[in-house]
């Protein structure tokens, strides 16, 4: 362009240097001759000099507006989108063509920057939705990667470029003819959309699945595809977890198969398609293969009844029922009465199932075979009336054999006191006569006959402590025993004991030991007569056993050693521990377990060699000990000697139940059981329990001690015999209960029935932490735990029916 209007310069130059001075030489020249033939001549050269002078200068000005439309062109292609704006032509066409041409810059400066956004909502969309984009020239083999795409394929680049032999080695040699079958119906048609799930090489060499989907978006004159795009999605993590879930289903599947419960599951809402497992299939019997029906199972000949043989209607049957009420229906028990006869027994639970919206789309039943548990059950029935018949004799019998063992029992005492004030009158006398002649005032005994009277002042010694120990056990199987409780300095007991035993062990030569642990309080609280009685029997026993070496008492704080589970030794911080040690010859340890029984000796050979003592001794220890609140223990070394340990609480607390499996009392004016039947004889009393054999075993255990018994099922039915005025002096309710259980029964009976002052005494098996507070928060009484202990029961019956109407 440039060289163009350089060379048209030039002839327009040229142009004016020869027409120019012609025509002023014809002025010139020729001033006056107008007419002249050089004066025209002239002046057509000038005019021909003015239009190619004008014309020069409009084609200047028109290349200098073509050059700088050129030079913008030029930026527009280069991809700038701010061009300089053309000074004002004169000629309009121009300035429409400069208006027209900064127009397009504006819209494609917007343009570009739409473009910009668009592409940034894209990137945006494709990371949010975690897909890779992709680009195939079919023609070359190159596909194109964006870095998104790159990035699954384990390269940092924002594109990645692979060739046709490249891309064929990503793609896993099993996944090639998955991948070139969607392309094929891609290309010929038949799908819109080219979707494949294959695997490729990562650049570390793990295998990943894409998901990929894309469309020819070029094709050729002849029809051919040029280029396709696309996106990809990695599914490594979704497949892994479809796996997963495939295997989990599979294996759900197994365990319902290999289960022996009936499991039936329906698959539509009506229940028609119903589809059971193996166990199910083999409930039907051969030939009834499921097929579908209306029933629980899916075998349209089978029949389903209640209990009590009424027959199912369609909506109550298991499934329906879960598909109607829409939650899991428990404990249903059904007759089926198969084909040829046969009828089994099911017990079992049904639940709905959901679909994605919340709507029913089917249900599961799972049922176990209790035919035999129904059969035994169905016996146990029959056997019920037997039983219970023997029971009442068998009862009848033990009571009449208590009462005669109480008879004999007080016949005993009876004989017993009178016996001992029989002998101990002649004892006296002959006691008080064998030690006048011991001391022998007239000196005219021989020695042989002094020794001879030592014998029979021992004898009755022995005697007299022989009928002050059967005394002592009828007082204490009596109950009655009198405890008297004070502090007792332990100074006071270790002289006591000085004084009794010290002597006695010197005279057989053994030594006599006594000792006191430091950190052990200066007194203890029980009863010093009893305490004094059972160190006295101990170290008796103790010196009475051994030939050689020593006896010694031990006073210590003791941590352990008693029998678990004795409440007045819960606190082992106050447990104080009397050692009665000796150095005899030990008790077998096959023995010891009867040395501390009525009557329990330990053979000759063992303890010593011959037996010695009554055998009472060591039982009425324990028997005290138990009395006292503690326990007495036994270790032996045979051969080496034994120690008996005497556990007592530092504070008497009350007794506990002794070894021999009673519960030793204090003095009472009659037996222990005499004294429960006169508290509790002739009450009434409601037991409240869902659980039959609950009620049944309650109602025998007060019915034998001379309660009258009312029952109840639950706590509405509770209700109804208190609102109907029965006179009920006490309440034992369960807790947990259908319908309304315990804590509403018990609120009912305070407010609403107003019977504010009546012992409720609630029967639970919770026994966590608050469970007795809730019951005393609801208005119950008193508080027993399951499995209930029958002496917890009736002392708690007789705490609460021994009391007037007004402290109840």
């Amino acid at each position: 362009m440039k060289r163009f209007s350089s060379l048209r310069g030039r002839v327009w130059l040229l142009a004016a240097l020869v027409t120019g001075p012609l025509f002023f030489y014809s002025l010139l020249v020729y001033p006056g001759q107008g007419n002249s033939l050089y004066r025209p001549i002239g002046l057509v050269l000038l005019a021909v000099a003015s239009l190619l002078l004008a014309r020069l200068a409009m084609e200047r000005l028109f290349l200098r507006w073509t050059e700088r439309l050129h030079d913008n062109l030029r930026r527009l292609a280069a991809g700038e989108r701010e061009i300089r704006l053309q000074p004002e032509s004169p000629v309009s066409e121009l300035r429409e063509i400069d208006a027209a041409l900064a127009s397009m810059a504006a819209n494609m400066k917007a343009g570009a920057s739409a473009l910009a956004v668009s592409r940034e909502h894209l990137g945006l969309a494709l990371d949010g939705a975690g897909l890779g984009a992709w680009e195939w020239q079919l023609g070359s083999g190159f596909r194109v990667c964006d870095g998104r795409l790159a990035r699954m394929f384990g390269y940092d680049a924002d594109d990645l470029v692979f060739d046709a032999g490249q891309w064929a080695e990503t793609v896993h040699p099993d996944d090639w003819r998955v991948v070139e079958a969607a392309l094929d119906r891609h290309f010929s048609g038949l799908a819109t959309l080219y979707e494949c799930e294959y695997r490729v090489r990562r650049r570390d060499g793990r295998w990943i699945w894409l998901l990929v989907h894309g469309r020819v978006v070029e094709w050729d004159g002849e029809g051919k595809p040029v280029r396709m795009a696309g996106t990809a999605l990695d599914l490594t993590n979704h497949k892994a977890t479809e796996q997963q879930l495939r295997q989990r289903t599979e294996e759900l599947v197994a365990l319902v198969e290999a289960m022996p419960a009936v499991v039936y599951i329906a698959r539509d809402p009506e229940c028609r398609e119903v589809v059971g497992n193996r166990a199910a299939n083999e409930f039907c019997g051969p030939g009834n293969a499921f097929h579908g029906s209306s029933g629980a199972g899916s075998v349209a000949d089978i029949r389903y009844y209640r209990p009590d043989g009424e027959a199912y209607a369609e909506n109550e049957l298991p499934l329906q029922r879960a598909v109607a009420e829409r939650q899991r229906v428990e404990g249903i028990q059904m007759e089926v009465r198969l084909p040829e006869g046969r009828n089994r027994w099911l017990l079992g639970n049904a639940s709905p199932l959901f679909d994605d919206q919340g709507g029913v789309r089917g249900a599961l039943a799972a049922f176990v075979d209790i035919t035999q548990l129904k059969t035994a059950k169905d016996d146990l029935q029959r056997h019920r009336g037997h039983l219970e018949s023997l029971v009442a004799e068998r009862t009848y019998e033990l009571a009449v054999a208590k009462e005669a063992a109480e008879r004999a029992n007080r016949t005993k005492s009876r004989f017993l006191a009178n016996v001992s004030h029989q002998l101990r009158t002649p004892l006296n006398s002959l006691m008080v006569l064998a030690h006048v002649l011991v001391d022998n005032p007239s000196g005219n005994l021989t020695p042989q006959q002094i020794e001879y009277a030592r014998l029979i002042q021992l004898s009755g010694s022995d005697l007299v402590n022989l009928i002050d120990e059967l005394l002592d056990l009828t007082r204490i199987e009596a109950g009655r025993v009198n405890i008297q409780i004070r502090p007792v300095p332990f100074p006071d007991v270790m002289q006591n004991v000085r004084s009794t035993h010290r002597h006695v062990a010197k005279q057989k030569g053994l030594d006599f030991k006594m000792a006191i642990d430091a950190d052990v309080p200066a007194a203890i609280v029980t009863d010093p007569e009893r305490l004094q009685q059972l160190l006295r029997n101990l170290f008796s026993n103790a010196i009475k056993f051994t030939a050689q070496g020593e006896v010694a008492l031990r006073i210590r704080r003791a941590v352990s050693g008693w029998r678990y589970g004795n409440p007045a030794l819960a606190d082992p911080e106050s447990v104080i521990a009397f050692d009665v040690i000796d150095t005899g010859s030990g008790i077998d340890p096959v023995q010891q377990h009867r040395i501390l029984e009525i009557f329990g000796q330990a053979p000759a050979g063992g303890k010593t060699e011959r037996n010695e003592g009554s055998g009472l001794g060591l039982a009425i220890s324990r028997e005290i000990a138990a009395l006292l609140g503690g326990e007495l223990g036994l270790t032996s070394i045979h051969g080496q000697g034994s120690t008996f340990t005497l556990y007592l609480p530092l504070v008497y607390a009350g007794p506990v139940t002794a070894a021999g499996g009673r519960e030793p009392k204090a003095a009472a004016p009659a037996t222990a059981s005499e004294s429960v039947d006169s508290a509790l004889g002739g009450k009434t009393v409601l037991v409240v329990d869902d659980d039959l054999r609950n009620r049944f075993v309650l109602g025998t255990l007060l019915e034998r001690r001379g309660l009258q018994v009312l029952r109840a099922g639950g706590g509405a039915e509770a209700l109804d015999i208190l609102a109907q005025g029965a006179a009920v002096d006490a309440v034992l309710l369960d807790i947990r209960m259908p319908g309304m259980d315990g804590y509403e029964a018990t609120r009912a009976i305070r407010e609403n029935l107003g019977r504010t002052a009546l012992p409720i005494i609630a029967l639970t098996a919770d026994v966590m932490t608050g469970s007795r507070e809730a019951c005393l928060a609801a208005g119950c009484s008193d508080y027993l735990t399951k499995p209930i202990n029958h002496a917890e029961l009736l002392a708690c019956l007789c705490r609460w029916l021994e009391r007037s109407p007004a402290e109840a």
